[in-house]
């Protein structure tokens, strides 16, 4: 699961079941003609009630849209809630319209990273503003998972009540470190440098291996390199792996609760290029791993540069590749992020913390 659901299923399962009566509404796998997608499947899992959108899908469909639209008034009109929680662009924009036809007392949508922050031409983000600004315009209440994001629609006209709430994990279950590495293919006695994520633009593992190239230089300890997740950009990722020498083994594909392994990684590398505040930076940080990130959406205020880990700009590979270099020929500075950034996540981004937040706007 992506953030955003993984984001949802936490609520959902997590919420005072005394309080609130929770029903999830969702879609499928985000493409036409699909069922049940993962997170519905975990929630049913989990006997939390939830109600299939046949119609919605990923990508922009005029059609499809107005039939969710559609399917959401009724939703709402049968259900009669007394708070609707929106999650993910096209939702909030569809479901705080319907919301506002169906009169729902209170409309919360959060915003996991503006669309407009992402690699695109110029005509391209101002029409996603547009639509965040729809969006936050229809919502009584936007909560945004970063205060950069805040930040960045702080002078928007039309924005009523803003809250920044950061996304809070509970605990990491590690598989040992010798399984990890058994499990991923990894030599025991290697260096490892890894990641976890979809393999999408937005996640830029491009970058990740552009920057391991230049690393394989470094003379002094065997380097293995490892990335864990699939997504439509794996077969160019593992094709240009092996095109600079990295070898056909770096993208190993998804693997059930990928947070597992990171006992099998001594750095964590995050190379995106458009994130709102990262699950799996909170989950490198419980595991107790020394971090490079790049400087993007909410991670700066996980990462505190030279304190809790490095931060390095976005798209620069050889920033990238310098960083993790100077890290790796310091033992006693990984020991020392990766337990300070293990402080700081138990400190200010527990689960319990996210869900009393975000209670408290309901």
């Amino acid at each position: 699961m992506g953030g955003a659901q993984r984001y949802v299923f936490d609520l959902a399962t997590h919420i005072s079941k005394e309080q609130f009566d929770v029903v999830v509404a969702c879609g499928g796998t985000g493409r036409k003609g699909t069922e049940n997608g993962m997170l519905e499947k975990r929630l049913n899992q989990a006997n939390i009630r939830t109600v299939h959108i046949k119609n919605f899908i990923r990508n922009v469909s005029v059609v499809s849209d107005i039939r969710v639209l559609l399917e959401l008034i009724t939703l709402f009109r049968t259900e009669r809630p007394d708070v609707v929680h929106l999650n993910s662009s096209k939702a909030v924009v569809l479901g705080a319209l319907a919301g506002r036809v169906a009169d729902v007392p209170h409309i919360v949508g959060t915003v996991h990273g503006w669309a407009f922050n992402e690699t695109r031409p110029w005509w391209q983000k101002k029409v996603l503003a547009l639509g965040h600004l729809l969006g936050v315009a229809l919502c009584h209440t936007t909560i945004v998972v970063s205060k950069k994001d805040r930040a960045q629609i702080a002078s928007w006209p039309f924005v009523k009540k803003v809250i920044a709430i950061h996304n809070g994990v509970d605990s990491v279950d590690l598989v040992p470190r010798a399984d990890a590495r058994n499990n991923l293919g990894l030599d025991y006695d290697a260096l490892v440098i890894g990641s976890i994520g979809e393999l999408t633009e937005n996640k830029n593992y491009k970058l990740f291996v552009e920057a391991m190239t230049l690393l394989q230089q470094e003379p002094q300890k065997k380097h293995s390199f490892v990335v864990i997740g699939a997504g439509e950009e794996q077969e160019r990722l593992q094709a240009l792996a092996k095109e600079k020498g990295l070898g056909d083994t770096v993208f190993v594909g998804y693997k059930e609760n990928a947070a597992q392994f990171l006992a099998a990684f001594d750095v964590f590398v995050l190379p995106s290029q458009k994130e709102g505040l990262p699950y799996v930076l909170l989950e490198a940080g419980l595991a107790g791993l020394p971090v490079v990130a790049t400087d993007i959406g909410g991670v700066s205020e996980i990462i505190e540069h030279t304190k809790t880990g490095l931060l390095v700009p976005p798209a620069h590979f050889e920033e990238l590749s310098h960083a993790v270099r100077e890290l790796i020929r310091q033992p006693a500075k990984q020991k020392e992020y990766g337990h300070a950034l293990q402080e700081k996540i138990k400190k200010e981004f527990s689960l319990e913390k996210m869900v009393r937040e975000t209670s408290a706007v309901y």
